[in-house]
C-alpha cells in the first residue's frame, strides 16, 4: 500500500510514471492507492459526502486528463492533492456563484465584528443582512485562495494553525491571505460608506 501509515511507498510514483509512460494497466494500482487518500482531503473541505464523492471523480478525471503532463519520477501524492485543491477551489467559485445568500446569526455577529467603530450614526438603521451583503460582495472580488482563508478564519473562527492545516498550507500563508481579505472587506465598507 503506498500510503500508509503517512510513509510513501515509491512504488505508487513508479506506478504513476509507468501509467504516464502509457501502461494502463498501472492506473488500477494508482486509483486504488489515490482514492482514501483523495476522500480524506476532500472530507475536511465539504461536509457533503456526495459532493465529496463528485470531487473525487473529477479529480481522477483530471489525473487522468493530466497524466502526460505527471514528471517522471516526481512525487504522485503532492501531485494529486494540488489537482484535488483546484477541483475543490473550482467548485467553490461554482457554488459562490450559484447560491443565495443566506445570512447566519454566526455570520451576522461576524459581519458586526468586521465592521469598523465609525460615528454613533453611520450604521444607524443598517440592517445586518445588508452588511453581510457588502462583505460578501467583498468576498466575490477576492481570489479564491484569499477567500478560502478568510472564511476558515474570521467565518468558521479557526485559529490560524487549523486553518493552515485545513487548507494545506503555513500559517504565514493564512496570516497574508487573511490580511488582504480584511483589507479587501475594508476597503469594500469605504466605498459604501460603511466605515
Amino acid at each position: 500500500m503506498c500510503f500508509s501509515d503517512r510513509s510513501v511507498d515509491p512504488s505508487c510514483d513508479d506506478a504513476m510514471s509507468a501509467y504516464a509512460d502509457g501502461d494502463d494497466r498501472r492506473f488500477a494500482e494508482v486509483h486504488a492507492e489515490l482514492l482514501p487518500m483523495l476522500r480524506a482531503f476532500l472530507l475536511r473541505r465539504v461536509r457533503n459526502k456526495s459532493l465529496v464523492d463528485d470531487l473525487v471523480q473529477e479529480t481522477l478525471l483530471r489525473v487522468v486528463r493530466s497524466r502526460a503532463s505527471f514528471r517522471r519520477g516526481a512525487l504522485l501524492r503532492p501531485w494529486a492533492l494540488t489537482i484535488a485543491r483546484r477541483v475543490f477551489l473550482d467548485e467553490m467559485r461554482r457554488d459562490a456563484v450559484a447560491r443565495s445568500v443566506s445570512v447566519s446569526d454566526s455570520q451576522r455577529e461576524a459581519a458586526m465584528e468586521l465592521a469598523p467603530s465609525p460615528a454613533p450614526n453611520a450604521l444607524e438603521g443598517m440592517a445586518a443582512n445588508e452588511l453581510w451583503a457588502c462583505i460578501q460582495d467583498a468576498m466575490q472580488k477576492m481570489t479564491p485562495i484569499v477567500r478560502e482563508s478568510f472564511e476558515y478564519v474570521r467565518l468558521h473562527g479557526y485559529s490560524m494553525e487549523r486553518a493552515a492545516s485545513e487548507i494545506g498550507t503555513t500559517q504565514g500563508a493564512v496570516k497574508l491571505r487573511a490580511h488582504r481579505a480584511y483589507t479587501g472587506v475594508r476597503r469594500n465598507l469605504q466605498q459604501h460608506g460603511l466605515a
